[in-house]
């Protein structure tokens, strides 16, 4: 029964989304046709109610009326007007939650159409253990440090008191962004909560994220989870590859420059000297030429030189 609940919930935020403005008639002509109701019942306005405070509870969504003018009072009326997603919201948070009913709606549409069995296929889960992300959220929620056993890849296990700032996800992958505890001093160094993480536990020693320190602008410029210089990066990209750029950008801060016959120039400002950023690169490498900075360019170059020598 609460997993059915669930589908509802999200069904109908997706709705919302999508259609952005209906009366309860309209809301109610979908429910019928929707896979999730199996026997046809009609969407009642108490049901309706119930299912708006929960989300608003759960989501922090809020779905609100919006009258028709032109109807005069009364309950007709109520019926008659539109319900809408408040939309009037800070754009980092409506961002988050735009982002989680994009997962939610997803699975939601999968579970609805489950009777299409193996015709529907879709990427596994993150590749990062939930048990550490837990007790990393617990750490950050009480402002309490860790203590963590990690074994980064080809090294030594280490032990380290980290203090937690924030979770990334990139690439199906969660990382912990935090203040280490180092021999030199405190650093801020970023851990991959998958097999490397050998050990966690709370550790009952107080700190304070600093003031004013925001996750979405300290990786405003960064390529997944590495922060290092900024530069302005140019890249030709020939054929349909300039295509996929257009479609889906490598980064926030792209942009199309200059395009010729069969090929577009794309400008982007961030940390591009990182294994990912590069890595995204090669994936590309027989459609694509990086123009600068000039040290990218001959980092490039000497890496497709080596690779050639596995081949000769």
């Amino acid at each position: 029964m609460a997993n059915n609940l669930f589908s509802r919930y999200i069904w109908l935020i997706d709705l919302l989304y999508s259609e952005e403005a209906l009366t309860l008639e309209e809301i109610n002509g979908f429910w019928k046709e929707s896979p999730l109701n199996k026997t046809g019942e009609d969407y009642p306005r108490k049901t309706f109610e119930n299912h708006r405070k929960a989300i608003r509870e759960i989501f922090g969504i809020h779905i609100n009326y919006h009258r028709n003018t032109g109807y005069g009072r009364g309950e007709d009326n109520v019926s008659r007007g539109t319900w809408q997603i408040d939309l009037e919201d800070g754009a980092a948070a409506l961002s988050r939650k735009e982002a989680l009913m994009s997962i939610l709606s997803l699975n939601n549409t999968i579970q609805a159409f489950s009777d299409l069995g193996d015709r529907i296929l879709y990427e596994e889960e993150p590749a990062s253990d939930p048990r550490w992300i837990k007790l990393v959220a617990a750490a950050m929620k009480r402002n309490v440090k860790i203590k963590v056993e990690y074994q980064p890849f080809g090294s030594e296990p280490v032990i380290r008191v980290l203090a937690p700032y924030c979770l990334r996800m990139f690439r199906r992958r969660w990382y912990l962004l935090a203040l280490a505890e180092l021999e030199d001093g405190p650093v801020l160094r970023t851990y991959a909560l998958d097999r490397r993480v050998k050990d966690m536990k709370l550790i009952d020693k107080k700190f304070a994220v600093p003031k004013g320190f925001s996750a979405e602008r300290y990786y405003k410029d960064a390529f997944g989870v590495v922060v290092d210089k900024v530069e302005t990066v140019r890249i030709k990209a020939f054929g349909v590859q300039a295509d996929y750029f257009r479609t889906a950008p490598l980064h926030a801060s792209q942009r199309e420059v200059e395009t010729g016959e069969g090929w577009s120039i794309f400008e982007m400002t961030l940390h591009a000297d990182c294994f990912d950023f590069i890595q995204e690169l090669f994936s590309r490498m027989e459609q694509i030429e990086v123009l600068s900075p000039e040290s990218l360019r001959s980092r490039m170059k000497a890496q497709l030189e080596e690779a050639l020598k596995h081949y000769e």
